[in-house]
Formats: C-alpha cells, sequence, structure tokens
C-alpha cells in the first residue's frame, strides 16, 4: 500500500497542470539547458541548408543581407567557420546526406527576393570540402523535400509556387519524372514505408495554404486518406517554413525493416501532438503529458519537426516565446507513454530561427536564420547542450523523485519476478534455486561478458529478455535504476569498449571494420558515441593512448 501511494504521489507530480490562454501551460519535467554561443559565421544568411557530416556542421547557401542568394558555404571545425564557394546559388533549396558519404544540394531560387526557381544540383565531398556541379532537376524546384531509399535512388518532391509531382535520382546524374501528386505541397514529408517504397504527405500546398483534407500518396500504389487527419493535421511551422529533412526524424531500423518516423501533427487550435509514422500506420505517440504549448513566461511557438537522436532514444522540436527564449521538447519515445521534458533557455539575443542539426555529442547546433525580416538574416550560432543537460535547481528534486520511482518500481518488479515459483519445480530449477534468487543486473552483465550479445546490431531490450527469460520492462528498469541509464546507453558502453580493445590490438585496421565487428550499424553513430563516452574521436583517442 506504501508503494502505491508513494507512485500516486509521484504520478500526481507529473500530472500537475495549469491553463492559460485555453492552453495547457507545463504539465512535464522542466529544465534549464545549457547554451553555449559559438563564433559567427562568415556569412549572415537564411534559407540555408544546414547538416552535420565527417563530424562538422554545414551551412550551404541561402540568402544575405538584402534578400540577395549567396553562392557560399561554411563548415565548423577547430573552433571557427571556414568560407567555401559552391557551384550554384541554392536559397531555400534543399539538401540530402547520401549514404555514399557525400550530400545532394539541389534547386533554389533563380534571383534577389526569392523570385523564380532553379534545376541546379551540385554534390558536396565533406573529405575533400569541395562542391561539384553534377545534374540537372526534372522540374525546377524550392523548398522541395528528398529522401534516399536503400536501393540509393533518391525520390524528390514539393514545390513553392510552382507545379508539383515526383521525380528520382538513380545515378549517373539523371533526374526523371516519375508521377504527378495528389495535390501540390511544400515543403512535404516522405517517409520510407519498405526497402523501396515511401509515403508522401504534407500540411500546406504550393502557395502557403493550409490543407483541408490531408491526401497520402505512396511511391507505388493509389493515393489515400485516414482517419487520423480528421482531426490531426501535419504541422506546417508557419510562418518559419524551417526547412526540414525527413530522414532526420527517422527512428526505425533498416537492417532488421522496420521504418519508422516521428512526426508534429497539430489540430484546429494549435495544440501540437507528436505522431508515430511506420510502414503505411500513421498513429498518434502516446505521451505521459500534452505536448506543452505554453510556460511561465508565455506561448511556445515550435519552428522544427522532431529531430532523432537514435543513440540515446529521443527525439527533440525546438521552439521560442516572445520574449527570445529557446525552448527544447524532449521526447523519450523507446517508451509509451512517452516521457516528455521541457529544457528552455535564458533569452537570447541576436538568434534567427533555423532548423538545427545533431551533434555528434548529441546536442543540437544552430547557426543563422530569421525572427521576421528576411532582409537581415543573423550570422550567429550556438548549441544547445541537450547531450549532457543540466537540471535547473527548480526541477533538480522532479529528477531525484523520478530516480526514486524508477528504483523503487525497478525493486518491486524484481521481487515479483523472484517470488515466482511453480508448485511442483522439476530438479534442474531446484538445481538452479541459487541462481534465480540472484539480483537480475548482475545476470544481465554476465550476458554481456560471457556471451557478448552487444555485438549483434540489431539487439533490443527484448533479445535480452528472451535470454533471461524475464519481462522486457525488468531489463530496462533494472539498468537504469543501477547504471541511470537507458538499454541504448548501456549496450553503447560495451561497444564502445570492445572498439578500444579493437583499437588497440589492431591500430591498422580499417574504421569501417571497427565498428562493425564493435556492434554498430552505421559510421555516425560510432563516432557519435565513440566520442560521447571517451570526449574524443577514435583518431584522437589513438594519439592519446600512444
Amino acid at each position: 500500500m506504501g508503494c502505491c501511494l508513494f507512485l500516486l504521489m509521484v504520478q500526481g507530480v507529473f500530472s500537475i497542470v495549469m491553463y492559460g490562454n485555453e492552453r495547457p501551460v507545463v504539465s512535464c519535467p522542466v529544465s534549464q539547458v545549457q547554451v553555449e554561443h559559438l563564433p559567427d559565421m562568415h556569412v549572415a544568411r537564411a534559407g540555408h541548408q544546414a547538416f552535420y557530416v565527417n563530424n562538422e556542421m554545414v551551412v550551404v547557401g541561402g540568402h544575405t543581407s538584402g534578400f540577395v542568394p549567396t553562392a557560399t558555404a561554411e563548415c565548423f571545425r577547430d573552433g571557427k567557420w571556414h568560407l567555401m564557394e559552391t557551384t550554384y546559388k541554392h536559397d531555400q533549396g534543399f539538401a540530402l546526406p547520401l549514404k555514399s558519404g557525400k550530400v545532394m544540394i539541389a534547386g533554389g531560387h533563380e534571383q534577389d527576393l526569392g523570385i523564380g526557381h532553379i534545376y541546379s544540383v551540385e554534390l558536396y565531398d565533406p573529405v575533400l570540402r569541395s562542391f561539384e556541379g553534377y545534374g540537372c532537376l526534372d522540374k525546377k524546384r524550392s523548398w522541395a523535400e528528398c529522401l534516399e531509399l536503400d536501393s540509393g535512388k533518391v525520390i524528390i518532391t514539393g514545390n513553392w509556387y510552382e507545379g508539383d509531382g515526383i521525380e528520382q535520382y538513380a545515378g549517373s546524374n539523371l533526374f526523371s519524372f516519375v508521377k504527378d501528386v495528389s495535390q501540390a505541397r511544400t515543403l512535404p514529408y516522405v517517409f520510407r514505408t519498405g526497402k523501396d517504397d515511401a509515403i508522401i504527405l504534407g500540411g500546406i500546398d504550393e502557395r502557403d495554404h493550409l490543407l483541408d483534407t490531408i491526401i497520402i500518396d505512396p511511391l507505388h500504389g493509389s493515393p489515400y486518406s485516414i482517419p487520423l487527419f480528421n482531426t490531426w493535421h501535419p504541422a506546417s511551422f508557419l510562418p518559419y517554413k524551417a526547412e526540414h529533412r525527413s530522414a532526420d526524424s527517422f527512428i526505425g531500423d533498416e537492417s532488421a525493416g522496420i521504418y519508422a518516423y516521428l512526426m508534429a501533427v497539430e489540430d484546429s487550435t494549435g495544440q501540437m501532438a507528436i505522431a508515430k509514422v511506420e510502414g503505411g500506420d500513421i498513429r498518434l505517440l502516446k505521451t505521459q503529458c500534452p505536448v506543452p504549448m505554453n510556460s511561465q513566461w508565455g506561448e511556445i511557438h515550435y519552428f522544427t519537426t522532431v529531430i532523432a537522436d537514435r543513440n540515446v532514444g529521443r527525439g527533440y522540436m525546438v521552439g521560442h516565446d516572445d520574449g527570445g527564449r529557446l525552448y527544447v521538447l524532449s521526447i523519450d519515445y523507446q517508451t509509451e507513454p512517452a516521457p516528455l521534458t521541457l529544457y528552455y533557455t535564458e533569452p537570447q539575443e541576436h538568434i534567427g530561427y533555423h532548423t538545427p542539426v545533431l551533434t555528434a555529442e548529441g546536442n543540437l547546433m544552430m547557426a543563422g536564420g530569421i525572427t521576421n525580416n528576411n532582409f537581415k538574416p543573423y550570422a550567429s550560432a550556438l548549441l544547445l547542450c541537450v547531450g549532457t543537460p543540466a537540471a535547473s535547481g527548480a526541477s533538480l528534486w522532479l529528477w531525484v523523485v523520478s530516480g526514486l520511482a524508477v528504483l523503487l518500481v525497478a525493486t518491486a518488479s524484481f521481487l515479483l519476478w523472484r517470488s515466482r515459483r511453480r508448485p511442483t519445480p522439476t530438479v534442474a530449477e531446484v538445481a538452479n534455486e541459487e541462481k534465480s534468487e540472484e539480483p537480475l543486473f548482475p545476470e544481465i552483465c554476465k550476458l554481456m561478458e560471457e556471451q557478448k550479445v552487444y555485438l549483434n546490431n540489431n539487439l533490443k531490450v527484448g533479445d535480452v529478455a528472451v535470454e533471461l527469460d524475464v519481462p522486457s520492462r525488468m531489463v530496462s528498469d533494472s539498468i537504469k535504476a543501477n547504471r541511470g541509464c537507458s538499454f541504448a546507453q548501456f549496450i553503447n558502453g560495451y561497444r564502445i569498449e570492445y572498439a578500444k580493445q579493437l583499437l588497440r590490438n589492431r591500430p591498422d585496421a580499417k574504421m569501417t571494420a571497427v565498428y562493425v565487428e564493435s556492434g554498430f550499424s552505421n559510421e555516425m553513430s560510432f563516432f557519435r558515441t565513440f566520442k560521447a563516452f571517451t570526449g574524443m574521436t577514435p583518431k584522437e583517442w589513438m594519439t592519446q593512448k600512444d
């Protein structure tokens, strides 16, 4: 009874809702996040593309002061920005990091003031830090979206004040028409539903009007609609029209055939929620509290869709208030109802609103952008340190209570599991009785150390639970209670130690072999995790080791 009362008290703490302006204020944990101000870029810009490749943030194109397109790009390394020249001007174009390691950059405006469109495409080589003109779109576009399929084909769709349609890039710098769409869209979402299929949907048409009816266009098949969109609407983030890449919202696992994404949606009142897109199915993600639309300082205006960090099982949406504060909504999507946490900053000056990129350390980096004036963009850049958020004193007690609650649940779950006995135990069960009395966490560690199951790059908490014959929740709760981290972080700790052992014993091994043998599914995840655990890149760690 005492446990139940305590849990109810904890639940009450996290369910407090205050109302103002007819919307819930904050009903989830709140914490201040550290902000690191970085050097200004060489060129103030907005309407640019930003991405993170080769452990560097890169910004490309956009327009500078006076709404004039710029044929420049910049990359951030060694604590400063380095200016580069692009082949073409891409103001309000689109970009996509490819599996090849290069980045496709295309489209944009032909003239100043956002007038006209272009066909131009170029590739950025992050190793050489060079740009190369490459092919011509089938249709001139701006504010489009693209996504790479498992086959390597790139699907391109969406446009602004021009005709829409679907085209594809299949190599040899050829872009070809695929088919028309059921409704024209600006900045649509493109989600993979299988190895060679995808769906396309959006919230605004080619002239910035909200779409009354949401129709989904599959790459293969006929258009259709779903009941969810009778109430909810894909978030359009007007008037920001912040560029986004649907690939940045991916939470699935290609190797396991799981194609899943997170997407922000809103209802007619402006209340936002999170939708999960998996295959052709789209549903609301259950959350422990509503998405907060107000803070104690005023209304929160979100201007990004969800940016997923699969390494920690968390998604982020960024917003601001009228007082200059930035907000980051954290979504722990691996469990449902998903816990939400709202991070806030102190008021910021000269900060533009532009979709951030996820860094190797799991932080969010923003550069450039505008507030309400396309003619005066900013050159400022900052880092939102959500990878290692520092809780404010006002909210620290919430984390303490939360930690105690998790520990209590884990302990109670373990005691319940341990108390289960068959009425007539077998000889084998009697022989293993001493083992069954042992705590769960040492059994988890033993499985890792003896069987090295973490080397499976598709390992899930359910796999460990099956091996130990316990519920999945007990495994994750035990890890959380004993190590204070998620299952993914726990597994990655073993993988990084294994990778360090490989680097010690085989210093000439290729980095591809190291991350594959260590259980990582891709190079970016390996580098980001390695630096998060050691504070260094693998190369830096090897140098220090010597």
